[in-house]
């Protein structure tokens, strides 16, 4: 189980309760095990632009409701700390924090669904050069999503930094991508459907480092005690 930084949080021996410590850290696994889970729903993501199936979008459906499970209890435990442990300073801004960070988690989850079940409809029509783009979005989301887990585990206000600067780089893959599909449509009318599909795969790519960029801005107020000035 992991440890709240001392900086951060009072460890045992400084609550008066030591069994709130442990809520508290229960808190953070259960983060840290949606971050994980999501992690492998990306993976299956991945490999369904290439041979989508039934198999892969049922893990993935399996593996959300996990992190619905997860949330839920996160929800659950972060609500009775607050009405019977009635935490100040800190201790009051981690939970509360906790509770917006595992609903961006929970949408991140639902986004990675979204995009496998759309990959079924277009994978068969898609140019390499859009299929790699994707691809690099969804590694891009990836990556983002491990390193503001990483800022979380931690509570460091640097790492979450980091992952501030990672969200122009999906944001420019988005952009080169819509540029790509706007060409093909001209010369295939015809799959438009399939386009669409293809956009709103690369919006969920896009939408998840928005909201990775949201957890590490809740990160950096979790650690410092300030919020980010844009």
């Amino acid at each position: 189980m992991p440890i709240m930084p001392d900086k951060i949080i009072n460890t045992a021996h400084q609550h008066t309760v030591s069994a709130f410590d442990n809520e508290l850290n229960s808190i953070i696994d259960k983060i840290l095990k949606m971050g994980e889970l999501i992690n492998e729903m990306l993976g299956f993501s991945r490999k369904s632009l290439d041979n989508p199936s039934d198999e892969l979008l049922a893990n993935v459906r399996a593996t959300d409701k996990t992190v619905n499970a997860l949330d839920f209890e996160l929800q659950t435990e972060a609500t009775r700390i607050i009405a019977l442990r009635q935490p100040m300073g800190v201790d009051l801004r981690f939970v509360i924090s906790t509770l917006k960070i595992a609903s961006s988690m929970e949408r991140i989850g639902d986004l990675v669904k979204s995009s496998c079940k759309k990959s079924a409809k277009f994978h068969q029509l898609v140019s390499q050069e859009i299929k790699n783009d994707l691809k690099e979005m969804n590694a891009m989301a990836g990556n983002m999503l491990n390193s503001v887990m990483n800022a979380f585990r931690d509570l460091s206000a640097e790492k979450a930094n980091g992952v501030l600067e990672l969200d122009n780089d999906v944001d420019n893959i988005y952009h080169k991508l819509l540029r790509s599909v706007q060409a093909h449509i001209k010369d295939h009318p015809e799959a438009i459907p399939a386009f669409a599909d293809i956009i709103f795969t690369a919006k969920n790519y896009e939408r998840m480092g928005d909201h990775c960029t949201k957890v590490a801005d809740l990160v950096h107020y979790i650690a410092s005690g300030k919020m980010i000035t844009k």
